[in-house]
């Protein structure tokens, strides 16, 4: 069923019939032409229009009189079809008109571009139904482009943005979900008095670090082979962690905990350090069967200021802290370094964890903060860390030039093992024995375990004797191990010989360590023992004991205790200055020594600074925990308040001292007697 009005009268008609045929209107009798869609009848009538006879003039009007007999039955007259045309064409340009008028409006309130021009085709051979479609797809096109222009939007709207280095940049959440896996922390552990501290009850310093991609130094480093394929075999993993140089500075022990609370196996060396830069490398390994997390460097320039950046680290022992802020600043350190600085909060624990710009990238190491200023931290950029990586390798140990001890411990493993293979071999043949082993006498070397073995069973005397022995065969590559050993059982057996033997062990043992140092020069252990027999009071030998020292500072300059030994021979010389320099560096290298923040404050007051000295040794009080030590400490601050000639904290230090250790001896004493000065010196007042 179609619906149109009648040409003549505008009477809405129905029809069944087709497009095209002719139907007469029930209301008027006149015949129309049945549509088929508006768009073919605007068509068909400019088409017809177009091909119509130029119309008549009408004929002069009739008189009145009978009417006209009507057209002949089914035609349609000339007039009648001049009059539907005309209808037909005037209803297409109304419609053509409105459609137009509201493509250029649209277009043009959208900012849109003007459609191309075409080419003008003769008349008559313009196709209507193809002009409006592309005019409609033109005007769609225009409208969805007008509509991202005009609310901003991007034109590959719903595609990651992505950073200027390339990456996709993360949200806060996903990059710390990405990067804090790779982020550990780092415990280091220093040596004390004569031993190395025990694990969780010693002096240490924490920090931070992460791992870096393997490839980067692997293929460079002559054990990575070897460990890559045990740890293979034994289910582990091997990875290299970048941190400051300054949190592993004087370790002779170094711990890493992973994000997720496993501990690495161990700590296999250092494989490279840059002291000047503040940045090292280990090379640990963990029990993992997956490879460890890592964090890629950028390799591009430093970022901008003002760009985001994002430090995660372990402030306080807060494992795997994130902070933000911006860099806001670039600092040059020396000609050929500059820090980032930036205002990503920093604090005690982050040194050494990676700094990150929104798409993942470490564009720096966080290493320092300025206490008391309003965010102003520092990181050593993405570029020294790509040098150090990038640069030849030095590997050591650990504990290299920060422990004595471990020196020690190194030496009698390797004599051990060189007598375990010598053995093996000499079933065979004992001249490939010997060569194998570097040694010229395995009897010498047997008589050094066995002593040894004495000693650890506490056997002084008859090790003393076996050792005593084997000084005796011929020498060997351990022979200054030999008279090392020696001189470790006699100053053992002085400790329980009575005051009469103790000047002869005395001897005896000071002898032995000078025989082991001309063996081996570079032996630190029995320089350190020569420190300790030439600072007796009953032995007093202050310059020979310098010379020591001086040699202990070459050989482990990363310890804290040597200079404060060394420190302890210039004050017996009176050589403040020099005490008060190896005193600083102790206190440097190990903030949580006590026993340098005494010695320090000591120093201080032999040079009159009063107050500098007053505050180092309440430092060394609020360090000490244990009860006599402390009394001393407080006795030392009564002392430096006497000498500030502030009588009355004199006096309440030295009953303070009295309190915490009372008794009758010849340190109480000597309080008491100090308190009775200074009580006196106020009443002179």
């Amino acid at each position: 069923m179609r619906c149109y009005r009648c040409a003549s009268c505008g009477e809405g008609l129905e029809t069944d019939a087709a497009p095209g045929e002719l139907e007469d209107c029930p209301a008027c009798g006149e015949s129309n032409l049945v549509p088929d869609s508006w768009l073919r009848r605007l068509w068909r009538g400019r088409k017809a229009a177009e091909m119509a006879p130029s119309p008549t003039p009408p004929p002069p009007p009739m008189p009145a009189g009978p009417a006209s007999p009507g057209p002949a039955e089914g035609t349609a007259g000339p007039l009648r079809k001049a009059r539907l045309l005309a209808v037909l064409c005037g209803g297409g340009m109304v419609i053509l008109g409105l459609v137009l008028c509201a493509v250029l409006f649209l277009g043009g309130r959208e900012g849109a571009e003007r459609p191309t021009e075409k080419a003008v085709e003769p008349p008559g051979e313009v196709d209507l139904l193809a002009e409006l479609l592309a005019a409609a797809d033109e005007l769609k096109q225009t409208q969805g482009k007008g509509l991202e222009e005009a609310e901003g939007f991007p034109q590959d709207r719903g595609k990651k943005q992505r950073s200027e280095s390339g990456g996709r940049v993360l949200t806060a959440s996903e990059l710390y979900e990405r990067a804090s896996p790779a982020v550990v922390t780092v415990t280091a552990e220093v040596e004390g008095e004569g031993t190395v501290i025990p694990e969780g009850t010693g002096m240490i310093g924490t920090g931070s670090g992460f791992f870096v991609r393997p490839e980067m130094i692997g293929p460079r480093y002559a054990d990575w082979q070897f460990l890559r394929r045990s740890a293979e075999d034994k289910g582990e993993a091997v990875g290299f962690v970048l941190t400051n140089y300054h949190v592993i500075r004087a370790a002779a022990r170094v711990n890493i905990e992973l994000a997720d609370g496993r501990k690495c196996i161990y700590v296999w060396q250092v494989v490279a350090e840059d002291e000047k830069a503040d940045l090292a490398v280990l090379c640990v390994v963990v029990e993992s069967p997956k490879p460890l997390p890592a964090l890629d460097i950028s390799s591009s320039a430093p970022p901008p200021i003002g760009t985001t950046v994002y430090a995660i680290g372990n402030p306080k022992g807060l494992a795997n802290s994130l902070s933000t802020g911006i860099v806001s600043g670039e600092r040059e350190v020396r000609s050929d370094l500059h820090w980032l600085q930036t205002t990503a909060p920093i604090s005690e624990g982050s040194s050494g964890g990676p700094l990150l710009t929104a798409d993942g990238q470490v564009v720096g190491v966080t290493t320092a903060s300025v206490v008391g200023g309003q965010n102003l931290n520092f990181a050593v950029p993405a570029s020294a860390v790509r040098r150090l990586l990038n640069g030849p390798l030095s590997s050591r140990e650990v504990w290299k030039g920060a422990s004595v001890d471990h020196e020690a411990v190194r030496a009698y493993m390797d004599a051990e093992a060189v007598l375990r293979h010598g053995k093996g071999m000499a079933k065979s043949t004992a001249e490939k024995a010997a060569k194998a082993a570097d040694t010229r006498s395995f009897r010498q070397l047997e008589l050094l375990v066995k002593g040894q073995e004495l000693l650890a069973q506490k056997r002084y005397a008859q090790g003393a004797q076996v050792l005593e022995e084997a000084t005796r065969e011929l020498p060997g590559k351990f022979e200054y191990l030999v008279y090392h050993t020696l001189g470790c059982a006699h100053e053992e057996a002085w400790v329980s010989a009575g005051m009469e033997q103790r000047s002869q062990m005395i001897g005896k043992a000071t002898a032995a360590f000078e025989r082991a140092t001309a063996l081996n020069r570079d032996f630190a252990p029995a320089y350190s023992h020569l420190c300790f027999f030439h600072s007796l009071p009953m032995a007093k030998r202050a310059a020979e004991g310098l010379a020591a020292a001086e040699n202990l500072v070459r050989l482990v300059p990363r310890s804290w205790s040597v200079y404060e030994t060394r420190g302890d021979f210039y004050s017996d010389l009176d050589q403040y200055v020099a005490a008060l320099k190896d005193f600083k560096m102790a206190v440097e290298l190990n903030p949580r020594a006590a026993s340098a923040h005494v010695r320090l404050g000591s120093t201080y007051s032999h040079l009159g600074e009063h107050d500098q000295a007053i505050r180092a040794i309440q430092e060394a009080i609020r360090l000490e925990s244990r009860e006599g030590i402390r009394a001393m400490y407080y006795s030392n601050l009564g002392w430096a308040y006497k000498r500030q000639k502030e009588y009355a904290k004199a006096v309440e230090a030295y009953r303070t001292s009295l309190e915490l250790a009372p008794g009758d001896n010849f340190m109480t004493q000597h309080t008491k007697r100090e308190i009775a000065e200074c009580l006196s010196k106020m009443g002179e007042r």
